[in-house]
């Protein structure tokens, strides 16, 4: 038996990575529903519906599937005038870019437009013509003018690169819990190892990025940044930042800002949130929020 702890007060439904018997091919839970689960290296991940607050939930380990279940895989499918992966779930349709890696469609089944506004050309467009620099999941190397307290201050920017050619873009496996692809870049000195996983039962999209950071900062040359741009539909006067026992809301004039494990973005019935690991600074822009990865100031 699995048994899942939720020590917060709402309930949550998530992914779960834990390492498994190699055998297991599914969990069921306390009302006998199958959970699917699905390898990923030394682990198994499946989708836990609704934890209850404060409160378990157990899963007994299945080797063989029960009577009557079918599983299907998340559809993935290829367009070769949009140059992109058809992605399918059961929740979401998507399409990633197979130039970049970046996300230029994405639809949530229930709510009906598209997150990404011109990511690909449009109907009845008779040449590839596309925005795909306002898309979802863009790294952006950022060149900022010199100043006398880089450590401190950000300065003017003065030239922005979006990665969208060139990159190495592969489907690695698809399942009934995830389809996950690899990404790899190549810029300057640097290089970028991107995986991204769509869940078949959950809007989430991850991206687990490995980044080989080269670039330099001086005087003469300015501050090097990395951003990870989301660009959406989505128009927000103000965004939600995380920091220690608060979340603040803050105008979306693209000025830094400090924030820690998320940020949110919405208005109305509509909007995305950006989850993290490890970073503390973002910008937000109407509907555009951006990561702040890596920056090299030189004092």
């Amino acid at each position: 038996f699995l048994t899942l702890v939720n020590p917060l007060g709402f309930a949550r439904t998530e992914p779960v990575r834990v390492i498994l018997p190699a055998d297991t091919v599914g969990l069921s839970d306390e009302h006998g529903r199958f959970v699917p689960v699905q390898k990923y290296s030394d682990e198994f991940v499946f989708v836990a519906q609704a934890v209850p607050a404060f409160g378990t939930r157990t899963y007994r380990l299945e080797r063989r599937l029960p009577r009557g279940v079918k599983l299907a895989a998340v559809a993935v499918t290829e367009d070769a005038f949009n140059q992109t992966y058809r992605i399918e779930s059961a929740v979401a349709r998507s399409q990633l870019s197979k130039l970049s890696g970046a996300i230029v469609s994405y639809r949530d089944r229930g709510t009906g437009p598209d997150y990404v506004a011109y990511g690909i050309p449009r109907p009845l467009e008779h040449v590839y013509c596309a925005r795909q620099d306002l898309a979802l999941n863009v790294f952006q190397v950022i060149d900022e003018s010199p100043n006398t307290m880089t450590a401190w201050l950000i300065n003017d920017i003065v030239r922005e690169e979006n990665l969208l050619r060139k990159a190495t873009v592969s489907l690695v496996e698809t399942g009934p819990v995830f389809a996950r692809f690899k990404v790899e870049h190549q810029f300057r000195q640097s290089r970028i190892t991107e995986e991204i996983l769509y869940y078949n039962q959950f809007l989430r999209v991850d991206f687990e990025v490995h980044i080989d950071w080269r670039e330099r900062g001086g005087p003469e040359t300015g501050v090097p940044q990395l951003k990870l741009s989301f660009a959406t539909t989505v128009a927000a006067a103000t965004a939600r930042f995380e920091g220690p026992y608060t979340v603040t809301a803050r105008s979306t004039d693209g000025t830094e800002q400090p924030t820690q494990k998320f940020l949110d973005v919405s208005a109305g019935d509509r909007g995305f949130t950006l989850y993290n690991d490890s970073k503390y600074g973002a910008d937000v822009l109407g509907g555009r929020a951006r990561l702040t990865l890596l920056r090299n100031p030189y004092s």
